[in-house]
C-alpha cells in the first residue's frame, strides 16, 4: 500500500500520507493526481486542492476514468462523475454516458463512443461543428494542447479541429498520429510518408525523408524521427528544441521518449 512520488508538491509530486492500499490505478492531470480504489468505490486525490474537487463522491459502479488537463471524468453507467477543476462540474453532470465504452480526452474536451450504437459525441469547449459526424471515422486522436484529429486511414478521410484545421491532408494508410501542443504529423510507417499541419515551424516537414523511419516522437515544439537500423534521426521544429541532435549517433538506440 505504498508509493513514491516526486516533482512539485503543488502539482501532485508529494504523496506522503496517501494510503495506496487497494489502489488499482493512478492518474494525473496538470495539477493533481488521484488513486482509484475500484473495489472500495473511492478515490484519493492529492496536489492542488482546486483540482481535487469532488474526490469525496461515491465511486461505486465506476468502470473507467479518463484524465485530461483539468481533471478526471469517471464513467458509472449513464452517469458522469467529475474530480478536478470545479469549472467543468456542470458540464460533466449534464452528460448522459449510456453505452459509453471509450473516451478520448483533449485539453478541454472529451470525445466518447457509444459501444452499442457506434455513435461518437464530443462535449466540452473544443468540439467540431455539429454538422461533423464523428462516427464515420475509425480513430480519434488528441495532442498536448487543443489539437484534435478524427480520421479513417482506409478511406483517406479526416477532420481536424481546435488550434488548427487540416484541409488537403490525405489520411490514406496513416499508421500513427503524432501531435505536439500546436501541430500534427500524420505518419505512414508502411508507406514511408509524413504530412504536417499546424501553426508553427513544427508544421513544416517538407524535405524530411520518412523512408526507413521506425519511431516518431514529439515535444511541445519539435518532432524527432528515428531510424533505428541506420542509427540516424531527423529533428524539425524550433531549433532550441532540437538542439544538436543532428550530430548525435543514434546507433544502438532502442527507445526514444
Amino acid at each position: 500500500g505504498t508509493a513514491i512520488c516526486w516533482g512539485s508538491a503543488a502539482y501532485g509530486g508529494d504523496c506522503n500520507g496517501v494510503d495506496f492500499t487497494g489502489v488499482t490505478d493512478v492518474y494525473c492531470c496538470s495539477e493533481s493526481c488521484i488513486a482509484w480504489k475500484q473495489s472500495l468505490g473511492e478515490v484519493v486525490c492529492w496536489g492542488s486542492t482546486n483540482f481535487c474537487d469532488g474526490e469525496d463522491q461515491d465511486f461505486t459502479g465506476v468502470t473507467a476514468i479518463y484524465p485530461n488537463y483539468h481533471g478526471y471524468l469517471a464513467v458509472a453507467g449513464s452517469t458522469a462523475l467529475w474530480v478536478g477543476n470545479s469549472y467543468f462540474k456542470s458540464t460533466m453532470q449534464s452528460q448522459d454516458l449510456t453505452g459509453v465504452t471509450d473516451c478520448v480526452t483533449g485539453q478541454q474536451s472529451w470525445i466518447c463512443e457509444n459501444g452499442w450504437t457506434g455513435e461518437r459525441f464530443c462535449f466540452g469547449s473544443h468540439c467540431p461543428s455539429s454538422s461533423v459526424d464523428l462516427s464515420i471515422y475509425t480513430e480519434v486522436h488528441t495532442g498536448g494542447g487543443a489539437v484534435y484529429i478524427a480520421m479513417n486511414p482506409t478511406t483517406g478521410t479526416g477532420t481536424c479541429w481546435g488550434s488548427f484545421v487540416c484541409p488537403g491532408v490525405d489520411f490514406t494508410g496513416v499508421t500513427q498520429i503524432v501531435a505536439s501542443d500546436t501541430d500534427m504529423l500524420a505518419w505512414s510507417k508502411t508507406l514511408g510518408t509524413g504530412q504536417c499541419v499546424g501553426h508553427f515551424v513544427t508544421a513544416d516537414c517538407n524535405g524530411v525523408d520518412f523512408t526507413g523511419v521506425t519511431d516518431v516522437v514529439a515535444s511541445c515544439h519539435a518532432f524527432l524521427a528515428l531510424r533505428k537500423g541506420a542509427g540516424t534521426a531527423a529533428c524539425w521544429g524550433h531549433t532550441d528544441h532540437c538542439g544538436s541532435s543532428a550530430t548525435f549517433d543514434f546507433t544502438g538506440t532502442t527507445d526514444i521518449y
